[in-house]
């Protein structure tokens, strides 16, 4: 992906393109192919390109005309033709971009910064509502004095920015903000007490960082800068109520073929090397054999695996059948520990990375470029486009088809393992606390005799967990619970390390409850539980950690699960496409029959990865460790030293489960990164 910066100064001196260098440095060595800067008045912006077809030659930003309006973009356009169209390119001369031709009918050979330009220059900020791809932006109206800016639906094209010292500057990467000199460094304790209560769902706060005076432009947004002042806008949002209505489920199955087919292709650049990781899952196999059916017989796909050193954890053999289609150049990678190379993980992204396989991230982007590779398909968030969870049997509950449920339990039992037990608790238990609530005893009791009858449990447990339990006032459960001895704060039971001075003066307390209530409060709508699936916070914040690695690799990131026609798609279809006879993830599985590997298609189990990540925590024992029983430092403002020494001590000792799967292991572990990013500022 390619860098983009810029400098506005609001007390109208002159900018100065030897500072604009300066934020764009740091990301010269990943996008090394052309840098430009341009400055006039009060605006300086600026580029660097990474260049991964033939057709970047043509792209030579920052966009000029005649210094009124100045564009520079890291982007990918999905629905350029549409765009030329509506925009009324076809057959117009740039002549003031130095180009003596003219663009052809169909838009093909015009670069997609000039497109955004001129979407710009027809809808004005509303351009942003006629757009599909990937994209981060800036556009200077020198005759307005004003800066517009936007990011994609998703987030997966970064942008960070900071007002200080009377400037806006704006960068494609932290590391360009926090290389000019003075701007302040100090940390935000707010995103500090929510990383450590590991609140990464709830997006209250999509504009915040890991630094006080540095924020992100949150997916799905435009910025404004004018007068000195900033206003963001958030123009779209997924649509509570859509629906997709067809004829019959071969045309749904038809259509999500197609889109996805679309998806890839889009993403499939021309003379660019590509390439994927590969985990032996249904998503990435999914991308994977798209990709491969849609690349030339004698054009390999490059395909990344990491081999996990524990045997019942490998997952190769399920590679090996999707590999084993022919067409493939397959790259076999060891597993590293989660603090691996910690050093060059915090120094690129510029701030504590979220999810602790950020190293296997980091290990396969850098293992693909130096395979060549220019775009890197990935599989992420397939599993939340086509809703991998047991939210489809909310269906049944919803309509207190509990024959229906029953059934489809059953099968999913027989496909996937679990009790029945575990089925009805957590799909039943949700809508019959609801009914108790409302006072609809005979529906309860008939969703109760259900429960006891087919799915075996207790009357007497359905009663206490689904009836009486829920009826008893919050005060009472509270009182019972001190009168045992067993009441704790909510941030506590989030994360008992906290220290508790620290959770005081940032009323963690409020904020961990109100996460709790808003977004592990269990759900009895199908279409409900999706749309949250689906908005979550942590999805900006994976994909912040898996663009960064991949812009500091040279790679174009390429997402196809998060394509917005293929997202929407998925979320207005009738719920049961999602999960069916037993088997989640119906729609993807019959959907691609005759393209995935029929052992892949309709694999049965997923893989429990705690006895390997329990081997890579033990290889990290020893700075863990170190980290835990430093003297104390800054990490003591947050978090109580002599219960993390405690903790640690009687984790080294658990099995692999719980050193793989725990919340100890979590805790812990955002402890130690913590502090070593602390120590880095």
């Amino acid at each position: 992906m390619s860098g983009i910066a810029g400098i506005i100064n609001l007390d109208d001196r002159p900018a100065a393109a030897a500072e604009l260098e300066q934020v764009l440095a740091p990301m010269t060595p990943h996008a090394p192919d052309v840098g430009r800067t341009w400055a006039a008045g009060p605006a300086a912006l600026g580029h660097v390109q990474l260049k991964i077809t033939p057709a970047d030659d043509r792209d030579t930003q920052p966009v000029n005309r005649q210094d009124r309006v100045v564009l520079t973009a890291d982007a990918r356009l999905d629905n350029r033709a549409e765009l030329t169209a509506m925009a009324s390119l076809e057959g117009r001369t740039l002549c003031d971009r130095g180009h003596t031709g003219v663009w052809p009918s169909s838009g093909a050979a015009m670069p997609d910064s000039e497109l955004l330009l001129a979407a710009w220059e027809k809808w004005g900020e509303s351009c942003v509502e006629h757009l599909l791809g990937d994209f981060a932006f800036a556009i200077w109206d020198a005759r307005e004095r004003t800066l517009f800016a936007a990011r994609d639906h998703f987030g997966i094209r970064p942008f960070f920015y900071a007002l200080w010292d009377r400037r806006f500057i704006f960068a494609s990467g932290l590391r360009g903000l926090l290389a000019l000199p003075g701007l302040p460094r100090a940390p935000n304790e707010a995103m500090i007490g929510d990383y450590l209560l590991s609140v990464w769902d709830a997006p209250d706060d999509p504009h915040q960082t890991f630094y006080r005076d540095i924020y992100r432009l949150p997916p799905a947004h435009t910025l404004t800068l004018r007068n000195g002042r900033v206003k963001l806008r958030r123009y779209w949002t997924l649509e509570r109520g859509r629906e997709v209505k067809l004829n019959s489920d071969a045309e749904y199955l038809e259509a999500f073929r197609e889109l996805l087919e679309q998806a890839v292709t889009s993403r499939l650049r021309s003379g660019a090397k590509a390439g994927s990781c590969l985990s032996g899952g249904l998503d990435s196999s999914a991308v994977c054999s798209v990709a491969r059916q849609l690349l030339p017989d004698a054009e390999p796909l490059a395909v990344f695996f990491t081999k996990s050193p524990v045997p019942e954890n490998d997952e190769s053999k399920w590679v090996k059948y999707v590999v084993g289609q022919g067409g493939y150049e397959l790259h076999e990678l060891g597993m590293n520990s989660p603090l691996f190379k910690y050093e060059e993980l915090l120094d690129c992204l510029g701030e504590p990375y979220c999810f602790d396989n950020a190293d296997q991230d980091w290990t396969l982007s850098r293992e693909a470029a130096r395979n060549g590779v220019n775009v890197l398909f990935s599989g992420y968030f397939g599993d939340a486009a086509v809703d991998a969870s047991l939210n489809y049997l909310l269906a049944f509950t919803r309509r207190h088809d509990w024959a229906g449920l029953l059934a489809e339990a059953q099968a999913a039992s027989e496909r996937a393992g679990g009790s029945l037990d575990y089925y009805f608790w957590e799909t039943a238990g949700p809508e019959l606390m609801k009914l108790a609530r409302r006072g609809r005893w005979l529906s309860f009791l008939r969703g109760a005799r259900a429960g006891r009858r087919d799915f075996g449990l207790g009357f007497g447990q359905i009663l206490w967990h689904f009836w009486l339990r829920p009826l008893t006032p919050r005060p009472l459960r509270w009182l019972y619970r001190k009168l045992r001895g067993e009441h704790r704060e909510v941030w506590w039971e989030l994360n008992r390390l906290i220290n508790p001075k620290f959770a005081s003066d940032l009323k963690l307390e409020a904020r961990a409850r109100h996460y709790k209530q808003s977004w592990t409060a269990p759900m009895t709508d199908a279409r409900a539980a999706h749309y949250k699936l689906l908005t979550r916070g942590s999805v900006s914040r994976g994909l912040a950690q898996l663009a960064g690695f991949a812009a500091a690799a040279g790679l174009e990131l390429a997402i196809p699960f998060l394509d917005l026609r293929l997202v929407e798609f998925c979320y207005g279809i009738p719920r049961h496409l999602h999960g069916r006879d037993g088997w989640n993830r119906w729609l993807v599985r019959q959907a691609l029959e005759g393209i995935l590997p029929p052992e892949v298609q309709w694999r049965r189990d997923k893989t429990e990865y705690s006895a390997s990540i329990a081997w890579g925590r033990r290889r990290d024992f020893p700075l863990m460790d170190e980290v835990i029983r430093a003297a104390p430092g800054e990490l003591d403002r947050y978090v109580n030293r002599e219960a993390l020494q405690s903790e640690w001590d009687w984790y080294r000792q658990q099995n692999d489960y719980d050193l793989g799967m725990g919340q100890a292991g979590h805790r812990l572990w955002r402890c130690v990164l913590l502090d070593l990013w602390l120590r880095r500022q």
